[in-house]
Order: C-alpha cells, then structure tokens, then sequence
C-alpha cells in the first residue's frame, strides 16, 4: 500500500499518483494555474481482492461538527479525477473510496463510522455524492505518528470501513 500526504501521516509510504491540474487559456495559449488538486492522503490498497483508492481528508472535527461544502466539493472532485474518466490513475471510479477521518477518543475500538454522505434523490447505483466518515482513535494515530510508523492494523480497518461504505446500500 502507498500513500501520498503533505505532512508525515500513520498510514504507510508516499504515493506517486498526480491529479490533474486546471489552467487558464487564452486564444490558445496557457496561462495560470487555476485547480491545483492537493488532496490529504491517498491511500492505494487492496481490498477483496481489488486494486482500491482511498481519499482522506483529515481534519479536526468535533463529534458534534461535520464537513462544510467547500470539504465535501472537493472530496467529490477529487474522486472524480482520479477516476479513469481522466485517466489520473487505472482505476474505475467505483475503486475509489472517500473518506472523512475525525481523531476522537474511542474507548471499544480504532476506527468508527460516524456517518455516510450521499446526496439527495441520488439511486442505490451511485455513489458519487458518498464520502465515509470515520471516527479514528487519536491514540492510535498519534503512536505511529511519533513512532513515524505505520499502523498496518489502522490502515487496513479504515481500507475496509470506507470500501464497505462506499458500496453499502443507498440509506
């Protein structure tokens, strides 16, 4: 498994796998960047047998707050362009996973699902308004963390959480 973040996360190596960029054009010629797509974490595994991608965005959000627009958005875009329709990487869009993760103190267990995001009106067949949101024990993330080790266990219970979210039933 490999995973690409800004900063030095629990989850395993860094990944290779680019986004795509958006610039401006003008009569033809380039101009300035416009998207840059930074997203937290991709996380490349395998899951029942497939080649699956997770994309995790990893913030402080208390267990009564949820993820503004502007979050949800770009999860969604995100997702998109990874997706073989833009060729950012060889993987049907239902091989990608979204994910929220929120660091609590979880006494039971390391990884909790919190909720699932869909959008209204949107049919049991797709799951592009989805992002899994994960309770994550701040424990276990801050060990590795300071350890700069990965935490096999984490990693694949939150590979499984999201993946089995993603493809549960509509509501």
């Amino acid at each position: 498994m490999t995973v690409r973040g800004t900063q030095p996360v629990s989850l395993g190596p860094a990944r290779k796998t680019q986004l795509p960029r958006g610039r401006y054009w003008k009569d033809g010629v380039s101009g300035p960047v416009g998207l840059t797509a930074l997203p937290d974490l991709l996380v490349e595994d395998e899951w029942c047998g497939n080649q699956v991608l997770v994309v995790v965005d990893a913030k402080h959000y208390g267990e009564s707050s949820w993820p503004a627009t502007d979050s949800i958005v770009k999860q969604l875009i995100y997702r998109h362009l990874l997706s073989q329709r833009h060729q950012a990487c060889n993987l049907p869009i239902d091989k990608i996973g979204n994910a929220f993760l929120m660091p609590v103190v979880l006494a039971d267990a390391s990884v909790r699902q919190r909720a699932i995001h869909d959008i209204d009106g949107a049919n049991s067949s797709d799951s592009f308004g989805r992002i899994v949101c994960l309770d994550v024990d701040y424990r276990a993330v801050a060990s590795s963390y300071v350890r700069r080790r990965a935490n096999a266990r984490l990693r694949e219970l939150v590979v499984d959480s999201v993946m089995r979210g993603m493809n549960a039933p509509y509501r």
